[in-house]
């Protein structure tokens, strides 16, 4: 819905329902990055969020998810994952999210 930077990815499986946005290059403002989470389609009863930054928050009641980006960093990344998830499956994962997995960590869990 917003970006806080270049959007260069933009990735959904709906076998697996992992999904991941890949942005580039300098996080242009303050305001977070503003992505839709179909909970009750696809993620309900909780979905797994790995990032290359730890700042987060849910807004269940819009199913907005508010995601602050890095700001010193020239790639950032948020992969969601369908249910209470212990790591990272990259195998459906498109290549450039791969790359990425190394610097993706686990955030949270939100139901």
């Amino acid at each position: 819905m917003r970006s806080s930077a270049e959007p260069t990815l933009i990735f959904f499986d709906i076998d697996s329902k992992y999904a991941a946005v890949i942005l580039k290059g300098k996080v242009v403002t303050e305001e977070p990055t503003v992505v839709y989470i179909p909970f009750d389609i696809h993620y309900s009863p909780e979905f797994t969020v790995w990032s290359t930054s730890n700042e987060l928050k849910w807004d269940k009641m819009n199913n907005l998810l508010y995601w602050y980006p890095s700001k010193d960093q020239d790639y950032n990344q948020l992969v969601i994952g369908k249910g209470k998830l212990n790591k990272l499956d990259t195998e459906f994962l498109p290549q450039e999210s791969k790359e990425l997995a190394s610097k993706t960590l686990f955030t949270s869990t939100f139901g």
